[in-house]
């Protein structure tokens, strides 16, 4: 019995630790309006097996990803304090059955429990292709521009 309520406790919470992702020099404002630019549209819940990292964008957004393709722009219901107290080493998420819920689970930062508002999935693909372009010094066409240049 002790040892199946000790991985219910482990299940609930997922807590990755020195794993949050460094945009390298960009600001935290650019960071945060990529990331919004490329979110979708708000998702009840996520599946989410393992967390494969985290960026911290500021203390009312967090960025999850499940591994190196999928990452989610997760909104909190009100600022989330512990986000905001310069290097933040550790997060956890509760959640129950390997499924993230909007509205019910939380990010846990230093013991305060941040409720999750909404999820939107990130392209991911379409960020990449921005950052490679800033990169390499040139601009970005929408798809369908650089689709009729090529014809």
């Amino acid at each position: 019995m002790r040892n199946t309520l000790l991985i219910a406790i482990a299940t609930l919470t997922l807590v990755l630790s020195g794993c949050a992702s460094d945009s390298g020099a960009l600001s935290r404002e650019t960071r945060k309006a990529q990331y919004n630019r490329y979110a979708g549209e708000p998702v009840p819940k996520v599946r989410m097996i393992n967390l494969h990292s985290w960026t911290n964008i500021d203390r009312d957004q967090i960025v999850l990803w499940s591994n190196a393709r999928d990452a989610y722009l997760v909104d909190l219901f009100s600022p989330c304090l512990g986000l905001d107290r310069g290097v933040v080493n550790a997060i956890g998420v509760s959640n129950f059955g390997n499924t993230i819920y909007a509205r019910s689970d939380a990010i846990i930062v230093g013991g305060e429990r941040c409720l999750i508002d909404t999820i939107r999935p990130i392209d991911t693909k379409a960020l990449n292709e921005e950052r490679r372009a800033a990169r390499s010094g040139g601009t970005l066409q929408p798809r369908e521009e650089a689709s009729l240049a090529q014809d």
